[in-house]
């Protein structure tokens, strides 16, 4: 870095995780496995509720685990909300799909703190921080 940087932001992020299970019609779970044997998979999004935007696809594996494509990166401070939901028209092979959409609210603070040398200017570092998280079904 050349010259006298005057203020640094270091934003913050999170992964999102979640886990697919098939039940049957007494409650109990059964294998993501179609009638073949075949593992199923299932694709999920997460969008923002602000601007209807997907910020993040995901998939189970056969297990029932769900990994999203993208971590959700905030680079200022405020109050965020996103809905995770099943795509209803991926791989319905006759199972009945999950309309359940859960909203996510996240809470972000700006964290300043100064650096300052002796006799050179100060240096601002702002640092985004997770505060709070809700997770709720809607």
């Amino acid at each position: 870095v050349f010259g006298q940087p005057g203020e640094i932001d270091f934003s913050t992020g999170l992964e999102v995780h979640g886990t697919k299970q098939l039940l049957d019609g007494t409650e109990t779970e059964i294998p993501l496995v179609d009638a073949d044997g075949n593992p199923v998979t299932f694709k999920f999004y997460i969008v923002d509720a602000n601007t209807n935007t997907v910020v993040s696809t995901g998939k189970n594996n056969e297990d029932g685990a769900i990994s999203f494509s993208a971590r959700i990166p905030f680079a200022k401070a405020g109050t965020f909300t996103y809905y995770v939901y099943e795509d209803q028209d991926y791989n319905s092979d006759g199972f009945v799909m999950d309309t359940s959409k859960y909203r996510i609210t996240v809470d972000v603070e700006a964290e300043k703190s100064y650096l300052n040398k002796a006799g050179e200017d100060t240096i601002i570092k702002t640092q985004y921080v997770i505060k709070h998280i809700t997770v709720e079904k809607s």
